[in-house]
């Protein structure tokens, strides 16, 4: 397959992965109670985190050794049985910590919900771990068809099939969905010999000080894999533990929908390599530099389109989850502004990876997180939780853009927003969002 054929394949790969989930949620929100769908809805936010725990960075662990020129051979399979190691290790620990936590008096009803996630997550997370020896073995079409199309797609129609009832039946339903395609990865790993004598090559190539730099390795990936999820939903897990699940369920699907609206941002960028290193002539730089920006262009005028086509639908759009998710109908708005706003900062992030700063930019998720804490422990003393929250959002991603754009200007790398009248312009709207929040807020 070629290069664009495979990117095509990755386009639509993302497509069906990340409405999948949207579909999964639209789903569940018609077959559960209010109170069940927003367990569900929290349960699939902590879900993703502890996945992300055990799967320990997912296909980002072998990044750094898949395109080296010994990721062959006996070093390859050497390195990828340590890392499933390692992440069945932190399965583990995972799944007695779950047991142990599912036993808190303080849960309430939600023991049988807690251990269906725990354990859930450990099936999910050690998939992604197949998978991520899949991808690293070249296996690129299997891999996007195996994790991005079949799995979410089963898991969508087993809900349609099943129509659990519980909150715990819809989680349980992940670990089955993933049964099929972990099956097929097995086969593959076994036919391709990508783990073949991976024991025998890791107690002889990966121990003592190399073992130990991999564990590093782990670590680093994990906190940044942590520290970034959760600068994402910290506000699920506060508003889970403050106001009735009901609530939560919708404003988790309003969330979700803001935050689909991303996926204009992946599609854009998706077929773009960011090379925006500091290599090569001053010409090859801006050349690289000019298609970067004919993106962020073609991005901006997609994403204002996008903008004013999802504020008008916003009412039959979340209706169609039923008629109770209408009163979510402004949180929805003032989410999808911020969203908006987000992208007229350009990729900052991803200039920022594609040089090799990822724990830099690591930096600016817990800068998020800490803000945004911060803001809503303020703002929800005199204003409604919901919109605390979507304050503190406001609030946390500028803090967070302004400090990568003043860090990649440290590094000597040009942010496509450099005039301070388009950062002062931009930083406005943040604050033009908090007062209509404001102004919305019971």
């Amino acid at each position: 397959m070629t290069a664009l054929s495979q990117t095509g394949f990755a386009v639509a790969s993302a497509v069906v992965s990340r409405g999948a989930p949207l579909l999964a949620v639209f789903v569940a929100a018609r077959l559960l109670s209010p109170e069940q769908f927003g367990g569900f809805a929290v349960a699939m936010a902590v879900h993703n985190l502890l996945g992300a725990l055990v799967s320990g960075g997912g296909d980002l662990w072998l990044n750094r050794f898949t395109w080296r020129p010994f990721a062959k051979g006996n070093w390859a399979a050497a390195v990828r049985y340590r890392y499933l190691e390692i992440c069945l290790a932190i399965a583990g620990v995972v799944a007695v910590g779950t047991v142990a936590v599912s036993f808190v008096p303080a849960l309430g009803k939600w023991h049988e919900l807690t251990l269906a996630i725990g354990l859930s997550a450990c099936v999910v997370g050690l998939s992604e771990v197949l998978f991520a020896i899949l991808r690293s073995g070249g296996q690129v079409v299997p891999f996007f068809l195996l994790r991005d199309l079949i799995g979410p797609v089963l898991f969508v129609l087993l809900l349609l099939v099943v129509a659990p009832q519980s909150a715990a039946a819809a989680i349980l339903l992940l670990p089955v969905a993933a049964a099929l395609p972990v099956v097929v990865t097995a086969f593959f790993l076994r036919a391709k010999g990508l783990i073949r004598d991976g024991r025998r090559n890791a107690q002889r190539i990966c121990s003592g000080l190399r073992l130990q730099r991999l564990l590093r390795h782990t670590a680093v990936l994990l906190i940044g894999n942590l520290v970034s999820r959760l600068a994402g939903t910290i506000d699920i897990y506060v508003l889970g533990a403050l106001v009735s699940a009901a609530t939560i369920g919708e404003y988790r699907v309003a969330g979700q929908l803001a935050l689909g609206f991303l996926v204009v941002q992946h599609f854009v960028f998706l077929g773009l390599p960011w090379q925006m290193r500091r290599f090569g002539s001053p010409d090859e730089i801006a050349a690289r530099y000019a298609e970067v920006r004919k993106r962020y262009l073609l991005l901006m005028g997609a994403s204002s389109l996008a903008l004013i086509a999802l504020l008008a639908v916003s009412e039959p759009l979340l209706a169609l989850f039923g008629p109770r998710f209408v009163a979510v109908q402004s949180i929805f708005g003032l989410l999808l502004a911020i969203r908006y706003i987000n992208l007229l900062w350009g990729p900052q992030h991803q200039m920022l990876v594609s040089n090799g700063y990822i724990m830099k930019d690591v930096l600016a998720f817990a800068v998020a997180l800490l803000v945004w804490i911060g803001v809503f422990a303020l703002f929800s003393r005199f204003t409604d939780l919901m919109y605390a929250a979507a304050i503190g959002h406001a609030a946390a991603s500028l803090a967070a853009h302004y400090y990568r754009h003043r860090l990649l200007l440290a590094l000597g790398i040009t942010p496509l927003v450099t005039a301070w009248p388009m950062i002062i312009a931009i930083a406005a709207s943040y604050f033009v969002v908090v007062g209509a929040a404001l102004y919305l807020s019971p």
